[in-house]
Formats: C-alpha cells, structure tokens, sequence
C-alpha cells in the first residue's frame, strides 16, 4: 500500500495510535456503523439485513493515524484557470 511517506513533498511527522471500546446501543446504531467501514462493500445483504436488525453492539476502535508535513519541495496547490471567452473570428 502506497504512503504519502513515499511521496515527494511530504514527511512523517507522528504516529497516533487510538484504541477504545465503542458500546452502539439503539436501533439503527450498528447498521450506521456499518455503512461507515470497508466491511459493508464485503460482505451480503443477508449478512447486512441481519447487523441491521442488532440492538446493540460491544466492539472496539483501533485506527492508526499518519501524520504528514508538506515540505518545501511538495508541489503548490493550484486553483483552476477561470474558463475564457471565445476569441471572435473574423
């Protein structure tokens, strides 16, 4: 998997680990987070209707950010060009 680490213009500053337990109670919580994460693109509609039905769900964080700096050497961000009036022809 490519990083922006191994992109040119751009430096590694700090690694976050964040890590806690996530308690979803009510309907509709589970399914919400579902649609929120790559497991709902892998898995079926049975297996989608049967988490939509769950009242509650005991499970846990855990992402690991990456922190970048753009250095001096990144490319400047441009905004683009505002589109022109055709030139008249003779």
């Amino acid at each position: 998997m490519a990083t922006l680490a191994q992109e040119n213009g751009f430096e590694l500053i700090d690694i976050h680990a964040i890590c806690y337990p996530l308690a979803l109670r009510g309907s509709g919580q589970v399914a919400n987070l579902l649609l929120m994460t790559p497991f709902y693109w892998s898995v079926n509609d049975d297996t989608r209707a049967r988490l939509a039905t769950l009242e509650s769900l005991d499970t846990e964080v855990d992402v690991i950010v990456h922190a970048y700096r753009r250095t001096a050497t990144a490319p400047a961000t441009t905004t683009p060009e505002t589109p022109r009036e055709p030139e008249p022809t003779a």
